[in-house]
């Protein structure tokens, strides 16, 4: 699953005014300014010294926990791999010893290579593990062992943080219920457990199919695994998400970006690389994969990227804005190829907010005359937008435009509009997965059938498993699959946690304090997250 930045913490009330707190004082953070409080004290704001101490001993605990699961499962299972180069395990121990010295430029580093490795395995003869995933846990082990040996081990809360831990909270609670009932295939809990252990000692790195016996907890690592990227954001940030440490983030990750879209339409170009199962069922078009292993998620990523590199068009001047808008034109130009249709929507309808929005909070550095009529001219370009879909509609409706005549992008768009075709068709088999989750939701609302369990279990939630285009997938949404497996309760913190992050970007779109260049990328943030969202609901 495609990973999202959390928003650190406000500063002190004493840091925001420049001077330091008195020994043994501090300043309350709500109440009158200034209100000095001693902590401990029962009745006053001090009180929460004690909670404070829980909250501390509590982050020590999750993150010492964490530390010894990743030293003692994969890292002893990825350098074991003996049929990886030596090379390629000794230069891996570099990056915590880089990560403890250079902690954010180890995590801006890993912004740009992680997009591009997924498919090194397969490159070079590999083991087919999942490179980003190693890498991430090289920087991840210092920023845990830091946290548990550091004297401020306090959580930082970013509206983002609660709702995170509830979600993994409620994540491995769901992986729990599913691997319990595994005891009766074996000789009971304590074989189980070794069987876990095992598996976590030697296969959890490397990739498995879904129809494993432990796939939900295959599943259950990425989610946490996400979550944990967006820790790595809160806890390195230097500056606590000043604007500098934002447009830092959203650079790096628009540099990867860019270096996936070349790649993207070089294979375009050259077709080496192309997936088979792709050119199966896209004979006779080349959807690019680019360094991905799914065309989808492919063009949901660089979709998602291209606000994001506009943005910095936006806020850089001569050749730096050149370079960015051609990188921009890269990025279109990379999902247009991926022939992925749900990318293909959600970047148009992401372009068209951001435009309104650069307009709204007034950030054109000049005003034009476009800039002085926009919402006329958005309105003229939406309806002619509508006009075509409709003109396209009635004509692919007229020739009938089906599936398997697709022999370019347009066609792609024609059968997609064909409304003689079944919407089943036109939607590849979607429907029926979708009312799979659907009746899982509606078994078991709050709590879901349990992480990772959504592609073993489809076929016994449809009234006929030959509708389904093949008997074990995933939901082709995703709000749907973790509605699904993990309730709506699931889903709830999920979007707390992306909403979070979505309005702190925007309180700094709003603030006037910022600089302008700021505001772009701040405004590029909560769109690319809108674009990403909108391809979750046909994608997985």
């Amino acid at each position: 699953m495609p990973k999202v930045p959390g928003v650190p913490e406000v500063p002190k009330v004493a840091e925001v005014r420049g001077m330091p707190e008195a020994e043994g004082v501090q300043f309350a953070p709500s109440g009158a300014p200034g209100t000095p409080r001693t902590p401990g004290t029962p009745g006053t704001p001090g009180t929460l010294g004690t909670l404070g101490t829980l909250g501390t001993f509590a982050t020590r605990t999750l993150a010492l926990l964490a530390l010894c699961g990743i030293v003692f499962y994969p890292i002893p299972a990825f350098l074991s791999l003996e049929s990886l180069p030596v090379a390629v395990r000794a230069a891996w121990i570099l990056i915590p010893v880089a990560a403890w010295i250079w902690p954010w430029w180890s995590l801006l580093g890993f912004l740009v290579v992680a997009p591009l490795v997924p498919t090194l395995p397969a490159w070079f003869g590999w083991p087919l593990i999942a490179p980003a995933e190693i890498l991430l846990f090289g920087i991840l082990l210092p920023a845990l062992l830091r946290k548990v040996i550091s004297q401020d081990a306090g959580s930082h809360d970013s509206g983002a943080t609660r709702p995170a831990l509830v979600l993994a909270a409620i994540a491995t609670s769901s992986l729990i219920v599913v691997l319990y009932p595994l005891h009766l295939t074996t000789d009971g809990i304590g074989a189980l457990l070794r069987q876990i252990h095992d598996f976590a000692r030697t296969d959890l790195i490397v990739a498995q199919s879904q129809n494993h016996f432990f796939g939900s907890l295959t599943a259950w690592a990425m989610l946490i695994e996400g979550l944990a990227v967006m820790w790595m954001v809160l806890v390195n940030s230097p500056d606590r998400g000043s604007g500098k440490s934002i447009a830092q983030l959203v650079t790096a990750a628009a540099a990867g970006a860019t270096l996936v879209a070349a790649l993207g339409v070089a294979q375009w170009w050259t077709g080496h690389g192309l997936l088979p199962f792709w050119l199966q069922q896209n004979p006779n078009i080349t959807r690019i994969n680019a360094t991905f292993t799914d065309v989808n998620g492919l063009g949901s990523y660089l979709a998602m990227m291209v606000p994001i590199v506009l943005g910095l068009a936006m806020r850089r001047a001569g050749l730096s804005r050149v370079s960015w808008r051609a990188a921009a034109v890269l990025l279109m130009l990379a999902v247009i190829f991926t022939a992925s249709r749900s990318a293909w929507v959600a970047l148009a309808i992401g372009l068209m907010v951001y435009a309104m929005a650069i307009w709204r909070f007034r950030l054109l550095q000049h005003e034009t005359w476009i800039s002085r009529h926009a919402p006329r001219v958005m309105a003229g370009a939406t309806s002619v937008l509508v006009l075509s879909v409709g003109m396209l509609s009635v004509y692919a409706t007229a020739r009938d435009v089906r599936y398997y005549d697709e022999d370019s992008y347009v066609e792609t768009v024609l059968y997609t509009l064909n409304l003689r075709a079944p919407a089943q068709e036109r939607l590849k088999g979607r429907l029926a997965f979708w009312s799979a989750a659907g009746s899982m939701i509606a078994e078991r609302p709050l709590f879901g059938i349990g992480i990772g369990r959504f592609f073993k279990d489809v076929s016994a939630y449809v009234p006929d498993p030959a509708a389904l285009p093949r008997q074990r997938e995933n939901a082709h949404n995703y709000f749907l699959q973790i509605a699904a497996e993990v309730g709506l309760i699931g889903l709830t913190a999920l979007t707390a946690v992306l909403l979070a992050a979505m309005v702190r970007s925007s309180r700094v779109v709003a603030s006037q304090g910022e600089a302008s260049h700021i505001r772009h990328l701040a405004l590029a943030v909560p769109i690319a997250i809108v674009v990403y969202l909108l391809t979750w609901t046909t994608g997985h």
